[in-house]
């Protein structure tokens, strides 16, 4: 039973996390679904828990939305990058055109290096992740509570 509710505990907090943090970087949720990748521990009697792993690296510019160009820069969702601009750089083939910007401006500057714009979530999730801490203890007890109480009411039932 503890290794239920702690999956359900952590598939709960997933779906919370996914939406508040779409909402404070103004990215779609579908674009953070891969930040958050669930495991189960160990499968015995003694150890059971549920691993919730969150990716705090910066998100490519481009999972904001569909980028468009002007002469100012590139606008994704509701992010703007000053200078930026669409390109297939590294790579060939049929990969999307990515957000780069020139890290050298001004005359004679060179074409290359250039970089690829991201949109940082670590700040957001830093603030989300201790608010959830007691809303999480207290749903694995109610989830335990229940897991438990349906395994009695089976062996009752048998």
């Amino acid at each position: 039973p503890a290794r239920r509710a702690a999956g359900r505990t952590r598939d709960w907090l997933s779906t919370p996390h996914t939406r508040e943090l779409a909402a404070r970087a103004a990215l779609p949720q579908r674009g953070l679904e891969a930040r958050f990748r669930r495991r189960h521990g160990p499968v015995s009697r003694d150890e059971a828990y549920a691993v919730l792993w969150i990716g705090l690296n910066p998100v490519e510019a481009t999972t904001a939305g569909t980028p468009r160009q002007s002469a100012r820069g590139t606008r994704v969702g509701r992010h703007f990058f000053e200078r930026a601009f669409l390109a297939r750089i590294y790579g060939k083939g049929d990969k999307p055109e990515k957000v780069w910007t020139r890290k050298t401006f001004g005359k004679g500057s060179q074409r290359f290096p250039v970089v690829k714009m991201t949109i940082p979530i670590d700040e957001h999730m830093e603030e989300l992740l201790p608010r959830y801490e007691p809303a999480a203890a207290k749903m694995f007890s109610e989830r335990l509570a229940h897991e438990v109480d349906f395994l009695l009411s089976r062996e009752g039932a048998t």
